[in-house]
């Protein structure tokens, strides 16, 4: 059947913005090996190493015989072995990548599963509310600040774990492969009725799969999953259950065998391990729920205000359009898409709701100026899904007050003119504004290019880098351990420039600190410390013998 012409338009539009979604994640994949957080570094890191040896463990002699105190954020060290502190679904996954198709696609896999994603995306919405809507918020999606910034920055779990779960909706709603083998017949005979269900274990392995990249999330989406089966279980046969059980049981089974094979214990994980003795953590009988369910507890009044600071007046444009969408959506359509339409939203504020008190209730910063609202900000990936899931409300509100124009012609001049002011605003807030930009992000790791690379260049391969939080400048291209200002890493000094050349990078210090160290603190250890070189507000010393 030939495409509308309103079809070839929007997948011509969609397709453009695919391209130009893709190459604003440029700003930031020039620089192929070096990142703008820790956990970034860490996961490229274990990506490699997976690839190239089939483990997340790397052995370094320098830790056994200093009591592993060598390592950056984000990595623990454990019996002279490197290990993840965070979940090992996207090392494990990327590492199998590149083992594929070689190193050089480490920072191109997150654009491309979210361009894929999106169009994913575009056929689910199609399903539940009506195409118009689909077409715009697929638009929409792709321009999204949170999901175009965190692709961007594609070694943070965030993104993978939110397009595998649309991958895996797209697979049990539109059920593509049952319908790719009803086209081939003809060719392959009859399918069978096993046959059908592939997609239901593909769905599950992939939501299996999510969880093996983010497992904090397990609470919320088993709790979804059992909520659809109550609500859908009229239409839903019982054997489907146990197939798309079976996906998941599958999709999980790598948290497990990677846990045993890292950490020594399946029900071990690195932030278990980064909390001090190695030892499986379980929750007493007389543990309440929400203790269990909410280990930083319920702050309310926090959550309130991290809500309306990052959930809502970050992106106050779409935050509006959200707003009135919510109820105008349920107002079109037949009665079936009505009943879509409606459990769509009340998953929608279920998931706003939980993942607003639990990750709203902690105190983040991650940028050093606390007073900064920044788009950087841990609880915006934490809550991406939310922000995926809200488009469509966007989109439908769109259409709602298009539909007031008199004519065609200023209907489409009307929806036009909305789509482009978002897009414009959400461009401006993702490259542009605030110190956590793109655009600033992109500065950033073009001036720690500059340092990595003047310090390579004068010091050794087995010298050791001291750091505040400039860890992801030099690893794993010089070892690094944090903070100077510590008592353990002072412990530590007169060993390690012993073995091997120390320097300290950190902001500049005032001459009056430099005295102290070299005239006391170092004095009485037999060293100082020299400034090699000064950028910007910070330097680089080495630490030496007298």
């Amino acid at each position: 059947m030939a495409s509308s012409p309103s079809n070839k338009f929007w997948n011509i539009i969609l397709t453009a913005a695919a391209v130009v979604f893709f190459i604003g994640t440029f700003v930031l994949i020039q620089y192929s090996d070096i990142y703008i957080s820790p956990d970034g570094t860490a996961n490229a890191f274990f990506a490699k190493q997976y690839s190239n040896t089939g483990t997340l463990k790397f052995f370094d002699q320098i830790n056994v015989d200093l009591d592993d105190r060598i390592f950056p954020r984000s990595i623990i060290a454990k019996d002279g072995y490197y290990l993840p502190i965070s979940f090992l679904g996207l090392p494990v996954l990327y590492g199998s990548f590149l083992y594929i198709f070689g190193d050089g696609v480490l920072n191109f896999i997150t654009p491309v599963l979210a361009i894929l994603a999106v169009f994913a995306f575009h056929k689910i919405i199609t399903r539940i509310f009506n195409k118009e809507i689909a077409n715009i918020s697929a638009l929409l999606l792709f321009f999204h600040p949170a999901f175009w910034y965190y692709s961007a920055r594609g070694l943070m779990h965030n993104v993978l774990f939110s397009t595998l779960l649309i991958f895996s909706v797209y697979f049990i709603l539109i059920t593509p492969i049952k319908l790719h083998l009803k086209k081939c017949e003809n060719t392959i005979g009859k399918i069978k009725i096993w046959q059908t269900k592939i997609d239901l274990v593909v769905s599950g392995l992939l939501v299996g799969l999510a969880l093996f990249v983010r497992t904090s999330e397990v609470y919320w989406v088993v709790g979804l999953i059992l909520f659809l089966f109550i609500i859908l279980r009229k239409h839903i046969n019982k054997p489907d259950i146990f197939i798309f059980l079976i996906g998941i049981i599958i999709g999980v089974l790598p948290v497990l065998i990677m846990n045993n094979n890292t950490y020594g214990d399946p029900l071990i994980s690195g932030y278990t391990m980064g909390m001090g003795d190695v030892e499986v953590s379980t929750v007493s009988i007389d543990s309440s729920v929400m203790s269990y369910l909410f280990p930083f507890g319920i702050h309310p009044r926090t959550a309130i205000k991290h809500m309306s600071d990052y959930g809502f007046a970050l992106f106050w444009w779409l935050s509006i359009f959200v707003f009135a969408g919510i109820p105008v959506v349920q107002l079109k359509e037949k009665q079936s898409k009505q009943n879509k339409r409606l459990i769509y939203t009340v998953v929608f504020l279920l998931l706003a709701v939980w993942l607003g008190f639990w990750y709203g209730s902690w105190i983040i910063f991650d940028n050093p100026d606390k007073t900064q609202l920044t788009i950087a900000n841990s609880y915006i990936r934490y809550w991406l899904p939310v922000f995926i899931m809200s488009i469509p409300f966007i989109a439908g509100f769109i259409l709602w007050i298009s539909d007031k124009s008199k004519s065609i012609f200023s209907k489409k001049i009307f929806t036009t003119t909305l789509v482009l002011l978002l897009v414009g605003l959400n461009i401006n807030v993702t490259f542009f504004n605030g110190q956590d930009s793109l655009k600033e992000v992109s500065k950033t790791l073009s001036e720690s290019t500059e340092i990595k690379n003047f310090t390579l260049s004068i010091s050794d391969k087995d010298s050791v880098v001291i750091v505040d939080r400039s860890d992801k400048i030099f690893f794993p291209n010089r070892r690094v351990i944090y903070p100077l200002r510590s008592e353990k890493t002072y412990e530590l000094l007169p060993e390690l420039v012993n073995k091997n050349e120390v320097y300290y990078y950190g902001i500049t210090l005032p001459e009056a600190d430099v005295e102290y160290l070299n005239d006391k603190k170092l004095f009485g250890m037999s060293l100082q410390i020299e400034q090699i070189r000064e950028f910007n507000k910070e330097s680089l010393y080495k630490i030496y013998k007298k």
